[in-house]
């Protein structure tokens, strides 16, 4: 089956739950083209596709990752999602499935649908990132004092970026090393491989998700109770509050 997955990143892993459910479920591999409708890609479409290739092409649910040339036949456009009428109903996963799955099918406790080698020495440690999003707003001080909170029952926390600004923006930089990952993937491995992550609602948070890290999120406002309020319900290690 032939998917086309699109922007902004954090989008891009959620979607990649509904390829890898119906392999699950006995459906053959999926054939993934990439593109740029409906958004743009943070770092642009071809160093996307470059990133991602590897994490991507090592997933057991894909035959194949390609850019998409506009000549391919689609079977599903994953990037539709943002005109389905569930968009504000529910958490991304049940979005991504329900949209193109009926009746909704039950979601086994725990789901991961992105798998990444992990890498030693960082299973105690507290991975952090608050990115940089349009209506997040700054922190509040209750929200500084929960970052605060959870960081102090690690003893290593590392802030991991390849923007350093969110870092020199970061309250709590002083209480936290900065660590620039090479890669995407890197990146991925890290956060698979510490205790935890603890971050905002953003692209990290969506690959946290599909990672199943268990994670406690910062949310944002009035979009707070949309996507990841409930997944507790079906994730055991997960724990959110909303910045006010």
């Amino acid at each position: 089956m032939n998917y086309l997955a699109c922007p902004k990143l954090g989008d891009f892993f959620h979607s990649m739950i509904l390829p890898k459910f119906l392999y699950d479920c006995g459906n053959g591999k999926a054939d993934i083209y990439l593109c740029e409708y409906y958004d743009k890609f943070n770092s642009g479409l071809e160093n996307t596709y470059s990133e991602l290739q590897d994490i991507i092409d090592a997933q057991d649910f894909v035959a194949s990752f390609k850019l998409f040339t506009g000549s391919e036949k689609i079977d599903i456009d994953l990037g539709s999602f943002r005109m389905s009428p569930l968009l504000a109903n529910g958490p991304f996963w049940q979005l991504f499935l329900h949209t193109w799955i009926r009746p909704l099918p039950d979601l086994p406790k725990n789901y991961k649908w992105i798998e990444v080698p992990k890498i030693s020495g960082y299973q105690d440690v507290l991975y952090i990132n608050r990115s940089h999003i349009w209506n997040g707003g700054p922190m509040s001080e209750k929200t500084i004092e929960k970052y605060r909170q959870v960081m102090s029952l690690y003893e290593r926390k590392i802030f991991v970026t390849s923007e350093t600004i969110q870092y020199d923006e970061f309250p709590l930089k002083n209480e936290c090393e900065l660590l620039v990952p090479k890669s995407l993937m890197e990146m991925c491995q890290i956060m698979s491989s510490c205790s935890k992550f603890l971050g905002n609602q953003s692209g990290p948070l969506a690959i946290a998700s599909a990672l199943n890290v268990p994670r406690i999120g910062e949310l944002m406002g009035y979009r707070a109770h949309l996507h990841y309020i409930n997944d507790n319900i079906w994730y055991d290690n997960v724990e959110f509050f909303i910045n006010e």
